[in-house]
């Protein structure tokens, strides 16, 4: 993974505010899409590119299965340097009952069926750099 962009926090910021009133759709707007755009918006790099489309939550572990994964956090695993959450940073990755989000401050944001939902860092399962070195 290559580094931060120097607007990645404006970038950030930008992609955020624009998929806010999005509906959590697998396949288009699910956790692992919203956190690749996420990464994508900060270093220009979609780690999710190799990926085959996918429609139901069943598919989206079969694709991981047909990868060699057998969860979304393997695959994060695969993709970037794991953290201890005290030290996870706004832009890195964040995990939180099966679903990846991204830190903004003391709070991580998840796309979820009802929109977005923000999740305090102690209920923070693991965590992930994104371009920090």
């Amino acid at each position: 993974m290559t580094q931060r962009l120097a607007n990645w926090e404006q970038a950030l910021s930008d992609y955020l505010m624009a998929q806010r009133n999005k509906t959590f759709a697998y396949g288009s707007f699910d956790c692992a899409h919203f956190v690749a755009g996420a990464v994508e918006a900060m270093t220009g790099e979609n780690p999710m590119a190799e990926i085959r489309e996918y429609n139901s939550e069943i598919y989206s572990l079969r694709v991981l299965k047909e990868l060699g994964f057998d969860s979304v956090e393997q695959f994060t695993d695969s993709k970037f340097t794991s953290t201890p959450i005290g030290f996870a940073q706004t832009g890195d990755i964040v995990l939180h009952d099966g679903s990846l989000g991204i830190v903004v401050g003391a709070k991580a944001v998840f796309a979820t069926e009802i929109g977005y939902t923000f999740v305090d860092r102690s209920e923070w399962l693991n965590a992930w750099e994104v371009g920090r070195g």
